[in-house]
């Protein structure tokens, strides 16, 4: 069975070490170039093939 990501006491101590600005930041780290992919638009080349 798979765990929780983060559900082990190394990482909570990690997290306890953050300060909450750089704690939120870390918190959208992955999903920034994700979003940024998703939603930009094709190049025209792409959008008349």
């Amino acid at each position: 069975m798979f765990k929780a990501p983060g559900d082990t006491p190394l990482f909570d101590l990690y997290l306890d070490q953050l300060n909450s600005e750089d704690a939120a930041l870390l918190s959208t780290f992955p999903f920034d170039p994700w979003y940024g992919f998703d939603t930009a638009n094709p190049a025209m080349e792409e959008a008349e093939a």
